[in-house]
């Protein structure tokens, strides 16, 4: 298989409710029930809601979708949650959520939903790309939760250096802490983009969900910090080739089932309010 297809495969989260994009519920799902049927469909993985809009979901959603996975935000209150989240599952199956996402900034906060959600959902802890957060992704590891990093936004500030995103990379390898990313991956390589999608937007440098994704596959075949950066810093396809059943960069190789074992069980997903920009970029690009 294509070293291509074996990164993408279900990686791309819909969050088609959240901005930049912003769109209305039924709009965002009529949007993810047709890329169900798109060439691209099998790139497609869950869809995005917080769970404080899970009651204007089930008004705008129909019948009950096979084969739908969703993953829902939670907020403040994990116990109201959790609740809120399982009276959901047991109106609506096949429909399903199967995963939860948290946002965590301390050991405590992760200790606590870790004993709400860890033992029915696979549950993803948000916490801070920079500084030391290496005691932070040690309390995920061995927990059967994962991390969850974000990677932009709609402003500057919401993007972190390749440095603090190649720490954060590494030690969730090092510790083996599966993880996934959120925002700002709209775009296959590293480079200056419009931060949304208004004419006046201001543009900054954003990172690429293919430097991302060989910079995990490095880092979980055992590169250190410093490699990833550079892999996080490329801005150009010329430095990478993608094989049937292995990928290089300026070089170095990893085979295809380095390649399946990294998206098994350490980058999972990453979340993006769009699933044409990215698999456009794939088309224009001419990498499959």
């Amino acid at each position: 298989m294509n070293s291509i297809r074996l990164l993408l495969n279900s990686v791309i989260d819909y969050a088609g409710l959240f901005p930049p994009a912003g769109l209305p519920m039924a709009e965002a799902l009529q949007h993810y029930a047709n890329y169900q049927t798109v060439d691209f469909s099998w790139a497609l993985g869950r869809f995005i809601v917080s769970v404080s809009r899970l009651s204007e979901l089930e008004f705008c959603i129909g019948e009950p979708r096979q084969n739908w996975r969703l993953s829902a935000l939670a907020g403040d209150n994990p116990e109201h949650d959790l609740e809120t989240i399982v009276a959901f599952n047991n109106r609506h199956s096949p429909l399903i959520i199967d995963a939860v996402e948290v946002k965590a900034s301390d050991i405590t906060a992760i200790d606590l939903a870790l004993k709400v959600f860890g033992d029915r959902f696979e549950i993803y802890l948000e916490i801070p790309a920079g500084g030391n957060n290496d005691a932070l992704i040690a309390a995920i590891a061995g927990s059967g939760g994962r991390a969850k990093v974000r990677t932009g936004g709609i402003r500057p500030e919401m993007f972190p250096a390749p440095s603090e995103l190649a720490n954060f990379i590494a030690s969730c390898a090092r510790l083996r802490v599966p993880f996934k990313a959120t925002a700002g991956l709209h775009h296959a390589l590293r480079s200056v983009y419009p931060l949304t999608y208004e004419l006046s937007s201001p543009s900054r440098t954003m990172h690429g969900f293919i430097n991302v994704l060989v910079a995990s596959a490095f880092a979980y075949c055992g590169a250190d910090a410093e490699i990833l950066k550079a892999i996080l810093e490329e801005e150009t396809m010329k430095s990478f080739d993608f094989e049937d059943e292995s990928l290089n960069w300026r070089g170095r190789r990893i085979d295809g089932n380095c390649l399946r074992e990294m998206r098994e069980r350490f980058f999972l997903s990453f979340g993006s309010c769009s699933f044409q920009e990215p698999i456009s970029e794939i088309r224009v690009l001419q990498m499959l």
